[in-house]
Parts: structure tokens; C-alpha cells; sequence
């Protein structure tokens, strides 16, 4: 059990700024490799055009980084975790409510 009542010590310190660099590399690679090879190379090199679904997924990996390098920049809040998990929730939302399309097409006969 932690006793807060003790002043922060050099150890203290330490813990704090490696776990605030975990999440800040985390936040960055999400950012940066999913979504970054995906708009860079697939849609510019590529000329590939995404589908509906590939564009929530990426809107909501963004989305989740930013929230991860605003608890690096601000401090970790529960408001910050509440918002990383409702942009998690949100792509089964989407598929429940049947704005995105189907994952799997039809078969033709």
C-alpha cells in the first residue's frame, strides 16, 4: 500500500516518467503505423480509395493516440481513459447499428 503522506522521492519520479513514455510511444505508433502506412502508402502510392469501415477504423486509431499523447501532455485522467474506451467502443457500435457495411458480402448463386 502506498502511503501518500510520505514525500516524493527520486524512485517516484522515475516510475512516473517511464510509464508517461510507454504511453507516449504507444500513443505515436498508433498514430504513425496503422494509420500512417495506411493513408501514406496504400491510398497515395497506391491510388487506393478505403472502404467505409477501413476509414472508421482509422478515424478511430487516430483518435485513440491523440487521447494517449493528451495523457502524456496533461497527466492520466479518467476523463482521458473514459474517452480512449468510448472511441474503442465505438467501431462494434457502428456494426450494431448497421452504418457500416456488412463483414462479410453475400454470397451470389
Amino acid at each position: 500500500m502506498t502511503n501518500y503522506a510520505l514525500p516524493v522521492n527520486d524512485k517516484d519520479i522515475s516510475k512516473a516518467k517511464t510509464f508517461y513514455d510507454l504511453i507516449c510511444w504507444g500513443g505515436l505508433l498508433i498514430v504513425l503505423l496503422p494509420v500512417g502506412i495506411a493513408n501514406v502508402i496504400l491510398g497515395y502510392f497506391m491510388g487506393d480509395s478505403p472502404c467505409t469501415l477501413c476509414w472508421g477504423q482509422r478515424q478511430e486509431m487516430a483518435y485513440i493516440g491523440v487521447v494517449a499523447l493528451f495523457m502524456v501532455r496533461y497527466g492520466f485522467k479518467p476523463k482521458y481513459l473514459a474517452t480512449m474506451l468510448v472511441m474503442a467502443g465505438r467501431g462494434p457500435h457502428l456494426r450494431v447499428r448497421g452504418e457500416l457495411p456488412p463483414l462479410r458480402q453475400p454470397r451470389h448463386a
